[in-house]
C-alpha cells in the first residue's frame, strides 16, 4: 500500500511516463477512435490518482492500470449503447480501398466493392437492436458475456438474439444478391 502523498505523487508520475502510451494504444485497439482515446484516457489518469493507495505492489502496476482502464471503456460503453447506431460506422467502414492498376487487380476491385456495397446494405437493413449486437460481437471483438454486462441482459439472451440476427443477416444478404 502507498502510505504517504508524495510517495503516491511520485508514483503517479513515474506510472504515467512509463505507462501513457501503453493505455493510448489499449484503448485505441478497443474503441477505435481517438477521439474518444484521449477521453477515455484522462479519465483513467484520474481513477488511478484517486485510487494509488490501493496499489499493493508497484510491480504490478501495468495490468492494474490496463484493467482500470477496461473498465472505463466498458462504462462508456453501457452508458452510450442506447444511443449509438452502426449508421456511422458502418458508412466509413472500408472506404479506403487501394489498387493497383492491373487488369486482374482492377476486377478483384470491382468485385470487392460489389462485395462491400451488398454487405453494407444487408447490414443496413437489419433492426438497431441487430446491428449493435453483430458490431459488438465481430467488429469490436467483444465476447457474449461483455455485451450481455452492457446490454443488461443475460448471456444466453444475447447468444440466441445474436444468432436470429446473424440468420437474418445471412437471409438478407442472399436475397440482395439474388436481386442484382
Amino acid at each position: 500500500m502507498v502510505e504517504s502523498i508524495e510517495t503516491r505523487n511520485e508514483l503517479f508520475l513515474n506510472s504515467f511516463s512509463i505507462h501513457t502510451s501503453m493505455i493510448h494504444k489499449y484503448l485505441y485497439k478497443i474503441t477505435g477512435d481517438s477521439w474518444l482515446v484521449d477521453d477515455l484516457e484522462q479519465e483513467t489518469w484520474f481513477i488511478v490518482l484517486e485510487k494509488m493507495k490501493q496499489l499493493k505492489n508497484i510491480e504490478s502496476a501495468e495490468p492494474w492500470i490496463r484493467k482500470i482502464a477496461y473498465s472505463v471503456a466498458m462504462q462508456y460503453y453501457r452508458k452510450a449503447q442506447r444511443s449509438c447506431t452502426c449508421k456511422l460506422y458502418s458508412d466509413d467502414y472500408g472506404k479506403n480501398t487501394e489498387f493497383i492498376g492491373t487488369s486482374r487487380d482492377t476486377l478483384d476491385f470491382v468485385i470487392l466493392k460489389y462485395e462491400y456495397d451488398l454487405v453494407i446494405r444487408a447490414f443496413r437493413t437489419l433492426e438497431a437492436e441487430s446491428q449493435r449486437l453483430i458490431w459488438m460481437r465481430y467488429v469490436m471483438n467483444i465476447k457474449p458475456r461483455e455485451i450481455s454486462q452492457n446490454l443488461d441482459l443475460k448471456v444466453s439472451t444475447v447468444k440466441s438474439r445474436l444468432h436470429r440476427a446473424l440468420e437474418e443477416y445471412r437471409h438478407i444478404y442472399r436475397d440482395l444478391d439474388v436481386i442484382d
